[in-house]
């Protein structure tokens, strides 16, 4: 009885260590992909206000024939 305790007792040790070292890898893993994440969320930060695409300039507003600009005085078409 005392003998099949011991051997019991052993396995379980030996589970638990097991577990541990799971345990640790996992954080470990975790901490990384923290900090990637924490990399990426900077870099998006850093590139939010800069375009990756081509500026095209805005064509200017130009008044059409017969519109008066914007005066009191009367300006002919």
């Amino acid at each position: 009885e005392v003998h099949a305790l011991k051997t019991e007792n052993t396995r379980l040790k030996e589970e638990l260590t097991a577990v541990r070292i799971k345990h640790d890898s996992l954080r470990d893993e975790n901490v990384s992909i923290k900090k990637s994440y924490q990399d990426l969320s900077m870099t998006k930060a850093s590139n939010s206000n800069v375009s990756s695409r081509a500026v095209v300039p805005e064509k200017p507003k130009v008044l059409a024939p017969g519109l008066y600009a914007m005066t009191p005085k009367y300006v002919p078409p």
